[in-house]
């Protein structure tokens, strides 16, 4: 483990550990910002994680910042962190300087943007309405990094099933703070995202096997913990597995991204964190019974998360129709190479 990945997972799980409790969560949840929340993330540095060194920013490799988002995962800040750290490193990339605050990124394919107003519809983007900043990555012939401040779009209220907020924002002719060209793939921003939700899915399946064990070692019926029973051991035991193959493909993912975003790294990494998701949270649930659906506990703060995030960024069919259509352009000598090497030597936009 490099040095700056010990120093992000020591920063945001100090940070984290202390600042998210359920009252915190239940106050997000009613619309209540996290003001001295945002400000410790803030201050320790974390939302600059990606940003380029000679910006400002840490300059850490995405396998560096694999660490971070997997503990935002695993704690589930009411705040856009991941969102804010990829929104610097699109900035980064696109030679623009970082700003301050909470960031919102959303992605615009269908808007090739050249010079003017930019006027666009965009619809669940996480933390909108609550970022000083929207970065948007517009077009794909001539792809733009485009900023743009907070009074400059509107927004309309909205919430996924964690209650976390995914905002309808809208932009009408209006004028940027800064653009710059985006050098690479036009779908970046898509699969970047389905990547770092493929990492926070990972940290929440480590959380609710943190909280079904202990659970299961507190709990007793018949005279001994539930622990000791056969079949709970065995659903901890899947859940345990569930947990290092999410960790395991997520990780990779951000790996190959160190040079090159990989649409095949990207999408089983998603296509497995996203069927994991679902399957973890049923165990999870399983073990705790009856209490484990109440408000009251927290175990729901993690598993809607997962309900929520496996959809988010493309969900499990969308990337098993990407993967298959790469699979078919590569033809019958391309696939095992593909699994072997973990990428296609041709990469197909769906």
């Amino acid at each position: 483990m490099s040095g700056i990945r010990d120093i992000l997972e020591t920063s945001v799980e100090g940070v984290l550990g202390r600042g998210v409790t359920p009252a915190l969560l239940r106050d997000a949840e009613q619309g209540q910002w996290p003001a001295e929340l945002w400000s410790a993330v803030e201050d320790a540095g974390l939302t600059h994680a990606a940003i380029h060194e000679e910006s400002g920013g840490a300059g850490a490799t995405w396998s560096e910042i694999f660490a971070l988002v997997r503990s935002a995962g695993r704690h589930g800040p009411p705040i856009p962190l991941v969102e804010t750290v990829v929104g610097g490193w699109l900035l980064s990339v696109a030679g623009l300087p970082s700003v301050l605050g909470p960031v919102a990124i959303a992605a615009a394919p269908d808007i090739e943007w050249e010079s003017g107003g930019f006027s666009a519809n965009l619809s669940g983007v996480a933390w909108g309405a609550a970022c000083e900043h929207l970065v948007v990555l517009a077009g794909r012939v001539s792809p733009r990094v485009v900023l743009f401040a907070r009074s400059d779009f509107t927004a309309v209220g909205a919430a996924n099933i964690a209650g976390e907020p995914r905002d309808d924002l809208r932009l009408s002719d209006a004028q940027p703070t800064a653009t710059g060209d985006w050098p690479h793939d036009p779908d970046a921003l898509l699969m970047t995202g389905a990547m770092v939700r493929s990492a926070q899915i990972a940290g929440a399946i480590e959380r609710v096997l943190e909280q079904a064990t202990q659970y299961a070692n507190e709990r007793v019926q018949f005279g001994r913990p539930i622990g000791q029973f056969q079949a709970v051991q065995q659903t901890l035991a899947q859940l345990a597995t569930q947990a290092l193959l999410a960790s395991a493909a997520a990780e990779h993912a951000f790996n190959t991204a160190d040079a090159r975003l990989s649409p095949f790294a990207v999408a089983t990494a998603k296509i497995c964190t996203s069927e994991l998701a679902g399957l973890a949270a049923s165990a999870a649930h399983a073990v705790f019974g009856a209490i484990g659906i109440t408000h009251e506990h927290s175990l729901h703060f993690t598993t809607r998360r997962l309900w929520s995030w496996r959809a988010e960024f493309g969900g499990q069919s969308f990337w098993s129709e990407r993967l298959g259509r790469q699979a078919c352009a590569g033809g019958s000598t391309g696939l095992w190479p593909a699994v072997t090497h973990g990428d296609f030597s041709t990469t197909v936009t769906a």
